[in-house]
C-alpha cells in the first residue's frame, strides 16, 4: 500500500487548553504538512477502544444507508468523527467543530425562556430523593409533578440560529432527520449513558453528535449500571418539543421507520463485520469497571456490583464468562433487535412508547436529565 498522497503530522503547538469532565481532555492544534490545522483532542484515564468501534460501525451503518434510495434522498445519516486509541486507557480523537453540548444550551435557555419554571438544582435534588427511597410510584409522581412546572424549550434553538423561516426549518428538519437515525442505530447497538452532556448540537446544521461511547451493546446499559437505563434512546420532552407540532409522529417517526427498515436489509453486512472485531483482540465487549462509575457517580459501588441482580431468573448470570461470551451476548443483542419478525413500523411505535414512557423516564438515573 502506498501512502503518497496522505497528509503527515508537521508539529503540534505548544499550548493546550482543557475541556470539561472528569478526566480533562487537552485540546490542541495539529500542523499538518499541507500547512492545515487540525484541532485534536487527546484523552487519559479512558479506554477508547470502544468509542473507536462503533465509530466504525457508523461508517458502516453510513453506507449501507446510502445504497437506499429513500434514507438517501432524506440524506439519514449518523455523524460520526474519528476516533485513534494509543493505549488501554489513553486516545485521540477529533475535535467536532462549531458544536456545544446539549446541556450548556438546554440549561441557559432554561432560565432565559422560562424563568418561572422550578430551577435545575431543585429539580435534581428533588429526583435525588425520590431515587434514594427505590419506589417506583414515589420516582413517577416526583417526576409528573416536576414536569407540571417544568416545560420544554427546545424549539427556540432553531429561532435563536435562523430568522428566516427557509433556513429556520431546513435546521428544525436536519435536528428531526439526525434523532431519528441516531436513535435507531443507538437503539440497534444498545448505545446507553445518553445524558446531554453526551450529545453535541452542531450549530450550523441541526444535527446531533453523539460522543462517548463507551458504554453499548445492551449488556451494560442495562445490567452493569447501578440505575438501568430502561429507555431505547434518549427522547425526553425537550428533544421531541425541537421537532414542532407533530413531535414524535411527523418526520421523525418516518425516517426512524426507514432507517430500521435499511438496516434490517442491511443486516447480514452488520453482522458479518461485526463478527470481525468480535476476534480482534484489543476490542472489550465490556464496560471497565472505571467507566461503570463514572457514568452513575453519585450511586453506591456495591449496587453496581451486586451480582445476584445480573441473574435474570433465567439462570443466566450477566456478570460470569469470557471475553468471547460477552461477546456473543453483545451480537446477539443486535442480531435480535434487526430481526424482522414484527412489522417495521410496530417496532417503531413500541421504541417511542418506551423512549417517552414516564415511568421509565422517572426511574432512570436522576443525573441522565429525564426532565431536558
Amino acid at each position: 500500500m502506498l501512502y503518497n498522497d496522505c497528509i503527515w503530522i508537521d508539529r503540534y503547538e505548544t499550548k493546550f487548553d482543557t475541556a470539561g469532565g472528569v478526566n480533562l481532555p487537552k485540546i490542541t492544534e495539529c500542523y499538518g504538512t499541507n500547512g492545515k490545522k487540525y484541532k485534536q483532542l487527546f484523552k487519559g484515564n479512558d479506554d477508547l477502544r470502544q468509542d473507536a468501534v462503533m465509530e466504525q460501525v457508523f461508517e458502516l451503518v453510513n453506507s449501507v444507508l446510502q445504497r437506499d434510495r429513500e434514507t438517501r434522498r432524506r440524506e439519514l445519516s449518523v455523524r460520526g468523527y474519528k476516533v485513534v486509541p494509543l493505549s488501554t486507557q489513553a486516545g485521540l480523537l477529533e475535535f467536532v467543530g462549531n458544536t456545544s453540548p446539549l446541556r450548556e444550551w438546554l440549561n441557559r435557555a432554561h432560565q432565559s425562556y422560562r424563568p418561572q419554571d422550578t430551577k435545575q438544582n431543585e429539580i435534581l435534588s428533588q429526583m435525588k430523593a425520590a431515587q434514594a427511597t427505590k419506589q417506583a410510584e414515589r420516582q413517577l409522581e416526583t417526576f409528573l409533578k416536576i414536569r407540571e412546572n417544568f416545560k420544554p424549550v427546545m424549539r427556540h434553538y432553531f429561532t435563536e440560529k435562523h430568522r428566516n423561516p427557509v433556513t429556520w426549518f431546513a435546521m428544525r428538519l436536519k435536528y428531526t432527520r439526525s434523532v431519528a437515525t441516531t436513535s435507531i442505530v443507538g437503539h440497534i447497538l444498545g448505545l446507553g449513558d445518553r445524558h446531554t452532556s453526551n450529545i453535541l448540537m452542531d450549530n450550523s446544521t441541526g444535527e446531533v453528535v453523539h460522543i462517548d461511547l463507551g458504554i453499548a451493546f445492551e449488556q451494560v446499559k442495562g445490567k452493569l449500571l447501578p440505575v438501568p437505563e430502561r429507555v431505547p434512546f434518549r427522547m425526553t420532552a425537550d428533544m421531541v418539543d425541537g421537532m414542532g407540532t407533530s413531535g414524535t409522529q411527523g418526520v421523525f417517526q418516518r425516517c426512524a421507520e426507514e432507517t430500521l427498515r435499511v438496516l434490517r436489509d442491511g443486516s447480514e453486512v452488520i453482522m458479518t463485520v461485526l463478527e470481525v472485531f468480535k476476534h480482534d483482540p484489543l476490542h472489550s465487549w465490556t464496560a471497565s469497571e472505571l467507566k461503570v462509575k463514572h457514568a452513575q457517580r453519585d450511586v453506591p459501588t456495591m449496587t453496581a456490583y451486586d451480582t445476584s441482580r445480573f441473574n435474570l431468573g433465567i439462570g443466566i448470570d450477566m456478570s460470569s464468562g469470557t471475553a468471547q461470551e460477552s461477546a456473543d451476548r453483545a451480537l446477539s443483542s443486535v442480531a435480535r433487535k434487526l430481526d424482522k419478525g414484527l412489522s417495521v413500523e410496530s417496532t417503531v411505535n413500541e421504541l417511542i412508547a418506551e423512549a417517552t414512557d414516564p415511568l421509565n423516564l422517572a426511574t432512570i438515573f436522576y443525573g441522565w436529565c429525564p426532565h431536558l
